[in-house]
């Protein structure tokens, strides 16, 4: 390996889970590395203004590094932090998230210490994976090469007992994905997809196909999905709540927890299945409660009247934020926003927005969704000032 004699002391990690040094020129970023730690770098690779170092020797290793069990580990493209050990990693995420929120929003905030998962490992109750010529596995880190997997540390063990049992899945003609749920019923689905989509259930040792619509929308970490709702629930519960609006609600998870704490929900998705499956799970003794409505939502927040003006806005977005939403929100001038966020630097992109019209960030706690990821989920309360 050509390394530079130079050493180098990684000064943090950054959001994404690389580690940032310094040379002449100025940063470089650096996989699977810790804070604290002296290496060497090789060859590095400039993308636009980012320049990435493609070797590394770890000189001097932190106490805080982790023998990561997963043999593919720094070659498959699922996990970034197995090297570090797991109290390490919800440090290291607080710190991104006060480090993104100043950069990006201006913003000082208070990040409560990350909420642990039960489990750092086997908590992923779905994976999906890439289908190349009859082989199922992931991509590797920043290529197209596909690397099969016999095992996935962060999977459940009733998943990974059927990777051996997916070759009439992956073998047939089109297939380009295979996605792999455990229900909380416990039962076991396959969504094989690519040219089409076609659902199996595991029944008797076997996959048999199945229409089974509601495996479609079930959850990556049933874990900490509870914990995330009973978070919601109780800051909604910090305020008088007759009506709430749930944006980006999907088949109603969050708004479901809301119903301990609002007397009206109005859960807004633009995808029609989640919403008529949400329809469905809600229940008939909560149906008069939840109202669903299958709009983008900007379009819904558009039409909203003064009339409609809730107490509480609680939003979900994609990794790509809600700013085609914050408009409307500052418009109905909610006096609490409850936002649920997988990425802070579009949180800080919105909050930013949403400062500009007097709402201030009240509190803000990290979740441990995905542990041995660089992936930080967030619930912030935020309120309308004066």
């Amino acid at each position: 390996m050509n390394m530079d004699n130079k050493v180098y002391k990684v000064e943090k990690l950054v959001h994404g889970g690389l580690g940032l040094v310094r040379d002449t020129e100025g940063v470089v970023f650096v996989a699977f590395v810790i804070p604290g730690e002296t290496v060497r770098i090789g060859a590095i690779r400039k993308e636009r203004r980012r320049r990435t170092a493609e070797r590394v020797e770890v000189v001097e290793p932190s106490p805080e590094r982790a023998v990561p069990p997963c043999p593919l580990f720094g070659r498959c493209g699922g996990c970034q932090l197995q090297h570090v050990s797991y109290e390490a990693q919800l440090r290291f995420k607080r710190e991104i998230v006060q480090e993104v929120l100043a950069r990006l929003a201006g913003v000082e905030a208070e990040v409560a210490p990350v909420l642990p998962a039960a489990s750092p490992w086997h908590y992923r109750a779905r994976i999906k994976l890439q289908v190349r010529r009859g082989i199922a596995g992931f991509f590797a880190e920043g290529a197209n090469e596909l690397l099969p997997v016999p095992h996935c540390y962060i999977a459940r063990d009733e998943l990974n007992a059927l990777l051996p049992t997916l070759g009439g899945l992956v073998r047939a003609r089109g297939t380009e994905t295979v996605e792999l749920m455990l229900l909380p019923d416990g039962g076991l689905w396959a969504i094989a997809a690519g040219r089409g989509r076609k659902t199996y259930r595991w029944v008797n040792g076997g996959w048999t196909p199945d229409a089974g619509q509601r495996a479609a929308f079930s959850q990556v970490n049933p874990e900490r999905n509870e914990a995330l709702r009973e978070l919601v629930a109780g800051l909604a519960g910090q305020g008088p709540c007759a009506k709430a609006i749930d944006l980006y609600a999907g088949t109603g998870n969050l708004a479901g927890a809301l119903l301990g704490r609002c007397e009206q929900v109005t859960a807004v998705d633009s995808d029609p299945a989640a919403m008529e499956l949400g329809r469905r799970s809600i229940g008939k003794d909560h149906a008069a409660r939840v109202r669903f409505v299958n709009m983008k939502a900007e379009d819904f927040l558009a039409g909203a009247s003064d009339a409609d003006r809730p107490d509480l806005v609680v939003l979900d977005p994609p990794r790509s934020g809600a700013r085609p939403a914050v408009s409307g929100i500052i418009r109905l001038a909610p006096p609490r926003v409850i936002y649920v966020s997988c990425d802070p630097a579009t949180l800080a992109r919105d909050l930013k927005d949403l400062a500009r019209e007097g709402y201030a960030l009240r509190s803000i706690t990290p979740l441990d969704m995905f542990p041995q990821t660089a992936h930080i989920e967030t619930v912030s309360l935020i309120v309308r000032e004066g």
